[in-house]
């Protein structure tokens, strides 16, 4: 085997945008017993990558409710830029504590309760 040349960052230490709405993806999973899911869709090309986090619903023939979306550029996880559809808007987002702050408002907002109630009435 080749000896690689690659420098490798250390993975453990960095926490991106994707990494926390699949950690909020799976809490909603877990608090709801599988009846909403979280997943995290990623797609882009060249000069943006685009991670949507949406809500599937299992019972409802999957399905699914885009979130809010964190858009950046390849070389870097910040800045970058967050989608909420609640208020159809974007945000520029500096760093992770940024980013945190605008996905822990919009998940705890009444908009996701009654969004979230909706759901769950129909996915029993």
């Amino acid at each position: 085997m080749a000896n690689s040349m690659w420098n490798l960052p250390d993975t453990q230490t960095v926490l991106g945008p994707v990494q926390i709405m699949r950690e909020q993806g799976e809490a909603l999973e877990i608090a709801t017993n599988g009846k909403l899911q979280g997943r995290i869709q990623t797609h882009g090309s060249g000069s943006d990558i685009i991670s949507e986090f949406n809500i599937l619903v299992p019972n409802l023939g999957y399905y699914s409710y885009t979130l809010c979306a964190y858009e950046q550029k390849p070389l870097a996880i910040y800045p970058g830029r967050f989608f909420s559809s609640f208020s159809n808007s974007w945000f520029s987002v500096a760093n992770e504590d940024e980013f945190r702050m605008f996905l822990s408002e919009m998940l705890g907002s009444q908009t996701a309760k009654q969004l979230l109630s909706s759901l769950l009435s129909q996915a029993s």
